[in-house]
């Protein structure tokens, strides 16, 4: 099998549904694992009904949805995987222990039913064109030295403007920059240029050898969000390049689940796990930087206060303590109860009155 997708859901059916409608339209020979990370909602039973109105067939298997209720990455049983084989999508149900956790129990899923060629990490907020993996299927087998594969990310609301080909991230200044951010797309840029300054693929399309997952390693965990592809990066060193596909294209919504967005103003959990991230990345590979990191999120923190934006000011500092005694405690999210009380539905915690 060719390559794998996989897809996180986080109370946000609408959103898989749709991406998941653009690839029952797609070329190739694919599968899908959807990680339902902790929802509230239920996917399952809309993706089987549209599964049923599509086309019986694709590529000749017949596409069936099924559904993995209960599976963590150290208990599973074969019995039970065996009965997903044959199926195009499988659906299962976890809790909620961040967008790398997700993604690795999706690959392991998918290398344990299928063990396909690729991974394609794909957020379940875009659409694909039909071509799309097909494309990056075809590059990749062409470029051996790449480990992870971008595409050309447009907006989903302004299909022309480019979000980015991947990204550049200047690790003194802490700061980082969509490549051809908000350009008009054309397929017609130098990939070379773009692969010798790139230094991650945008984590809203990410597609993976599995070589460089056997050699690397999975994602790391203890982000739960955020700054996990860049990590993925530097731990590849010079093992692997990140490239780019330039005519794979797809339409992302950019921050529909958790609320952030280059173009507007970020939510709280945003603010908090960016923050907090950063400090645990620098920890792990640029220890000697910490300050700069620490000043940043200082700035930040005054540059929401200038703004009048209180919550995202305390979430930056949250966010900063957090990953700073996180770090020292090698802590694991689970076990942090700032992030925990961050992920608490109503965050009662952190529901403070604003000064006057």
């Amino acid at each position: 099998m060719t390559y794998a997708i996989v897809l996180i859901s986080y109370n946000s059916t609408d959103h898989t549904v749709e991406c998941v409608t653009s690839i029952l339209a797609s070329l190739g020979d694919w599968r899908v694992v959807v990680v339902e990370n902790g929802s509230t909602t239920d996917c399952h039973d809309r993706i089987s009904k549209l599964v049923a109105k599509s086309a019986n067939e694709i590529g000749g298997t017949r596409v069936t949805c099924g559904l993995i209720t209960a599976l963590n990455k150290t208990t599973s049983s074969n019995q039970t995987l065996s009965e997903h084989i044959d199926d195009r999508i499988v659906i299962v149900r976890t809790d909620n222990d961040g967008f790398a956790a997700a993604n690795n129990v999706g690959i392991e899923l998918s290398r344990k039913l299928w063990d396909p060629k690729y991974y394609w990490l794909l957020n379940n907020d875009t659409v694909i064109k039909p071509n799309t993996g097909v494309l990056l299927y075809e590059h990749a087998e062409n470029r051996p030295d790449l480990g992870i594969v971008g595409s050309s990310i447009c907006y989903y609301d302004s299909p022309e403007r480019l979000q980015g080909h991947g990204a550049r991230f200047n690790v003194v200044t802490t700061r980082g920059a969509y490549i051809h951010h908000l350009e008009r797309y054309d397929a017609n840029y130098d990939e070379a240029a773009i692969e010798r300054s790139i230094s991650y693929v945008i984590g809203a399309s990410m597609f993976v050898r599995r070589d460089f997952i056997e050699k690397i390693g999975l994602l790391e965990e203890n982000y739960f969000l955020y700054f996990e592809e860049l990590d993925w990066a530097v731990r590849a060193g010079k093992q692997f390049r990140m490239g780019i596909c330039l005519p794979s294209r797809l339409f992302h919504k950019e921050g529909a689940s958790i609320g952030t967005s280059t173009r507007g103003r970020p939510s709280r959990l945003a603010t908090f796990f960016l923050s907090r991230s950063m400090v645990l990345f620098y920890a792990r590979h640029f220890p000697w930087l910490l300050a700069i990191v620490f000043l940043r999120q200082c700035f930040n923190a005054a540059r929401f206060v200038r703004c009048g934006d209180f919550e995202n000011a305390r979430a930056a500092l949250d966010g900063l303590t957090s990953g700073l005694c996180d770090a020292v405690q090698k802590r694991a999210p689970k076990a942090s109860p700032t992030v925990q009380s961050y992920l608490t539905p109503d965050n009662k915690t952190h529901d403070r009155p604003r000064p006057k």
